[in-house]
């Protein structure tokens, strides 16, 4: 799958500081939060797909692409934190059995 340059700067400005601060060992991550924030991006991108119908020209398509596409960056990241964050709690389980 191929990201343009929006998907990815929005990617690594939500997955850096979270990665950072979860390598850091002073911050415990709220996987609810992070599961919400997921279903809060996917209503989001849910609203802008569904007013791109109604747009009234093609500039304002472009506009609703390129949002898309940072919102897709920042889903990903937070996806990819959760995946992360949950092999982390595995290999700690699985440690102290």
């Amino acid at each position: 799958m191929k990201y343009n340059q929006k998907n990815e700067d929005a990617y690594q400005s939500v997955y850096q500081p979270l990665f950072d601060k979860l390598n850091s060992g002073n911050f415990f991550p709220n996987i609810q939060a992070i599961k919400n924030e997921v279903k809060r991006l996917n209503h989001r991108m849910d609203i802008l797909c569904t007013g791109a119908n109604f747009a009234k020209d093609l500039d304002e398509v472009n506009k609703v692409e390129d949002r898309l596409d940072a919102l897709r960056g920042q889903k990903r990241a937070y996806q990819d934190i959760l995946k992360y964050v949950n092999k982390r709690i595995k290999e700690t389980e699985l440690a102290n059995k």
